[in-house]
């Protein structure tokens, strides 16, 4: 067993339970969602489940979100599985549906909520892809000093 201390959470087995059984049956119920709504966006019942995914989603995939012995982070089998741009096509069109808008107490206000969900997609996809190209260039720089290493020997 791979531990590094002795939290409930601090060992391989426990991390991968985690992954596994709670973090990908979460990331599976969002794309299900998002996948419905976006090859259906007229009903009113997979716009709501569109929303919350994509809250839910953002949540599972902040890097300070968490409880007290667990902390989740779904942001590598997000995108793996495409979830960040999915999210935004999903709010860019819940924006455009102006008379579910329009139906909303505060139609202003339900705006103000989704610019906001849209604003953390956009910041996290970015962040999200900026990672992706420094894990790959800090491949290839490994890979550069271990070739210079061999070269020298």
């Amino acid at each position: 067993m791979g531990a590094w201390n002795e939290e409930p959470t601090g060992n391989d087995e426990a991390q991968e339970w985690i992954v596994n059984s709670v973090e990908q049956p979460m990331i599976d119920a969002i794309k299900t969602a998002l996948s419905r709504f976006l090859e259906d966006s007229s009903d009113d019942v997979q716009k709501a489940e569109a929303e919350v995914a994509v809250a839910l989603l953002l949540d599972i995939t902040a890097k300070a979100g968490g409880f007290r012995y667990v902390q989740l982070d779904a942001s590598y089998i997000a995108s793996e599985q495409g979830l960040w741009h999915m999210a935004v096509e999903a709010i860019k069109s819940l924006l455009l549906q102006k008379k579910w808008l329009a139906e909303w107490g505060n139609p202003q206000k339900k705006t103000d909520v989704l610019n906001q969900l849209l604003a953390e997609l956009e910041t996290g996809e970015r962040g999200e892809k900026k990672r992706s190209k420094e894990k790959v260039s800090g491949k290839e720089k490994m890979s550069e000093t271990y070739s210079e290493r061999n070269k020298a020997d």
